[in-house]
């Protein structure tokens, strides 16, 4: 059974490595392989991407992420590393990322390459034809983060000269009984067990791993983003004063927290399920107010929240009641403090900031494909209220074991509406427990990756 991994790394190469011409006909024909495959081929002309073989260094430490999550969760390690003058790879499969990384690398000249995932131009590394990771690469550390288990990174990072790391690792939703599915089985051991350590988001995952062979004492239980969230937040009276209109802040800051509710990253979807009659005569009798901040700000989508919002207060013959207003970063005109009234925050980067002025908080996407960061909100001091779409959702598990209580699923607005009842003497305290226990994996991570490097 040990062969199966290998199995699968090399029948991986081989079949791309003759899919590669056909690939290359179909480009013309499929238009999303056209755009990925333009992606991937600016890696031969962007300098960021070239080699660090060609300028006869290597690299120290090598990272693979996804996404823009995932590349935040390695941003503070990558620091590190660069404040130590070591050199970094980075390789990045997303294209929403790619200005991200770049932008990060051009801070550091010279110190850091970073590559695009080439996944459909992909050739064997034995002949110089197409991209391939392996012929890129230098570093002998390879740091993998989540589950871009991708064949040619497991090759190299179960390479014997190569030190092979797993970060934010995770295993929910994965039934690896063995008498569940053999072989399926087999092969996630072998794979786990490539990895020299660990650091998973919640003792959860902790087991799951132990479960499967790995032994504890390679395992760090450890929520990359909370520390990186503690810090932000002991900037956010600043990073507030900057960038919010002083007609908001004011009326922010002149009412109780306990009174202020935030519908954060929300969907239209959001707005139709749980703004219900009953949330809406709460904020009419100025028991609540209600501010809600987009999950994308583009025009069309604004446009349709306050469309949705104004039929909702129509519906509920509130709408010479209830006021509404769009907060921009050129709002100059003062907030009623003595009206009913509903915001509609279209302000870029101040979400988390904006969570400290909020006790209670809804997150949207838990209606659509999962949730968006539950994290933030508790951080800042928030009872949370989600969607039921969790599955995907670490942070979820990780409140779920420090205070089970902030946390609740909620799918109508009835169901918010009995929630929230009694939350405006309840201001939670920021959860300095789990920090404290962060901060120390944290330093026992970073210690060990230090003596590899």
């Amino acid at each position: 059974m040990v062969l199966i991994l290998s199995i699968y790394i090399l029948g991986s190469s081989v079949l791309r490595t003759f899919l590669y011409p056909l690939i290359w006909g179909l480009r013309w024909f499929c238009p999303p392989l056209q755009r990925r495959w333009r992606f991937e081929v600016k890696n031969l002309s962007d300098p960021l991407a070239q080699s660090f073989r060609a300028d006869g260094r290597r690299a120290h430490v090598a990272f693979e992420v996804s996404s823009e999550g995932e590349f935040e969760q390695i941003i503070p390690l990558v620091k590190g590393l660069l404040a130590k003058k070591r050199f970094v790879e980075i390789l990045y499969c997303s294209p929403s990322v790619e200005k991200k990384v770049i932008n990060f690398c051009q801070s550091y000249p010279g110190l850091i390459r970073a590559k695009r995932m080439p996944l459909v131009t992909y050739f064997s590394h034995l002949a110089p034809i197409g991209q391939n990771v392996a012929r890129w690469m230098t570093a002998k550390t390879l740091i993998l983060c989540r589950y871009d288990f991708f064949p040619e990174l497991l090759a190299i990072g179960r390479r014997r000269d190569c030190h092979f790391i797993l970060i934010s690792g995770t295993l929910k939703n994965k039934n690896l009984g063995p008498f569940k599915n053999f072989l399926r089985y087999f092969f996630w051991k072998e794979l786990v067990s490539s990895f020299d350590f660990m650091a998973v988001p919640v003792a959860r995952d902790r087991e799951r791993f132990v479960a499967l062979g790995v032994p504890s004492s390679k395992i760090y239980t450890l929520e990359f983003r909370v520390l990186q969230i503690e810090e932000r937040l002991t900037n956010a009276i600043t990073v507030l004063k900057e960038r919010l209109p002083a007609p908001y802040a004011s009326f922010l800051t002149a009412r109780q927290r306990g009174q202020n509710m935030i519908f954060g990253q929300a969907h239209p979807v959001d707005i139709e399920l749980l703004l219900d009659s009953e949330l809406l005569r709460k904020i009419v009798q100025k028991k609540l107010h209600l501010s809600i901040v987009p999950h994308h700000l583009a025009p069309e989508n604004l446009q349709s929240l306050e469309q949705g919002l104004r039929e909702k207060i129509q519906r509920a013959g509130l709408e010479n009641a209830l006021h509404f207003r769009m907060i921009t970063s050129d709002t100059q005109e003062p907030l009623p403090t003595d009206l009913p009234l509903i915001t509609l925050v279209a302000i870029k980067g101040v979400l988390l900031e904006l969570f400290t002025h909020f006790s209670a908080s809804y997150i949207g996407g838990g209606h659509g494909r999962s949730i968006h960061s539950v994290l933030e909100p508790y951080m800042a001091g928030c009872n949370v209220f989600c969607g039921p779409k969790v599955h995907r959702s670490t942070e979820y598990d990780y409140i779920k074991d420090c205070a089970p209580e902030r946390l609740v699923i909620v799918r109508t607005g009835a169901e918010l509406s009995r929630a929230l009842e009694g939350l405006g003497a309840n201001d939670p305290a920021t959860p300095r427990p789990s920090i404290l226990e962060n901060r120390k994996n944290w330093h026992g991570l970073v210690s060990a990756l230090e003596e590899l490097c």
